[in-house]
């Protein structure tokens, strides 16, 4: 502080000096900012932006509907039992997006700390970037929580499913390839319709017994195991479906909620098609 008031910024030679000073210093920056210690940091920057190119493309067909409800909403799947998850509002916020701010929050904050720490001691060493590697990450915890809290106010969470069984009686399509049968390895990718018209994705398993959905093909949720997290599902309208939905057991709650989930899975087909004609439209014409 002192020094600038000493300085006459009238001065040509002191604007030099100050400009000069400002030139070596961003000299000195650049240097241990580009250093090869800060290269992990970048890769999990890099991580965070790989991790938004797959939000970008998984959500292929009815990715517009999505966002008009609220944003690519995963089904939470049960109570979250770790704190550390918890921690960050995972149950609030998609795990893809959650994923996105920690990732991005680590690198940035990561790579501030090491350049800083580098250049007060003057050396790169291995304990530096151990020590830059963790509090990046203790700090980009707090940065995703807070974040994360803020972002899920544009959620719509009075809409989306409160609970599992929620979704059973709910339509949706298939996004995955064809869906596992129960019982086997993996699981397959589904986005259902709730009553209130909220776009979920899920994993999910053939209902016992019945033929495997397959790709963009329409399904009906049946059930949901909270051991293997999972939901179980079969091809809608298909001999499984009618055979199912014909059984005494079956309530009429569970037949209001297939009206009512099939309706906005119908509007939303109709709304992509008038979409993609008006993009064709617009095409022949220029």
């Amino acid at each position: 502080m002192s020094l600038f008031c000493c300085l006459n910024l009238d001065s040509g030679s002191d604007r030099v000096m100050i400009g000069s000073l400002l030139e070596s210093f961003g000299g000195v920056v650049q240097m241990y900012l580009f250093h090869l210690s800060n290269l992990p940091f970048a890769l999990i920057m890099a991580a965070s932006f790989f991790f938004l190119a797959l939000q970008g493309l998984g959500g292929e067909q009815g990715s517009d509907h999505e966002l008009e409800h609220g944003g690519d909403t995963e089904a939470t799947e049960g109570e979250l039992e770790n704190p550390w998850l918890g921690f960050i509002n995972l149950g609030k916020l998609p795990l893809s997006i959650l994923m996105i701010l920690l990732f991005f929050f680590w690198g940035a904050s990561g790579l501030l700390l090491n350049t800083a720490l580098s250049m007060q001691l003057q050396a790169h060493s291995v304990w530096v970037l151990l020590l830059s590697l963790g509090m990046g990450l203790a700090t980009s915890a707090f940065l995703t929580r807070f974040f994360s809290g803020v972002f899920a106010r544009f959620f719509v969470e009075s809409s989306a499913a409160t609970t599992p069984d929620d979704l059973v009686g709910c339509v949706g399509t298939v996004i995955s390839g064809q869906v596992p049968p129960s019982g086997g390895a993996g699981s397959g990718r589904a986005h259902i319709y709730t009553t209130h018209g909220t776009l979920l994705q899920i994993a999910c398993l053939t209902h016992p017994g019945c033929q495997n959905p397959q790709k963009q093909e329409t399904v009906f949720v049946t059930g949901y195991d909270p051991v293997t997290r999972n939901y179980t599902v079969l091809r809608h309208e298909s001999e499984d479906f009618f055979h199912y939905l014909g059984a005494p057991e079956r309530t009429e709650t569970l037949r209001s909620r297939l009206e009512q989930s099939r309706k906005y899975q119908v509007l939303s087909h109709s709304e992509n098609e008038q979409n993609l004609s008006d993009e064709n439209e617009r095409g022949n014409f220029e």
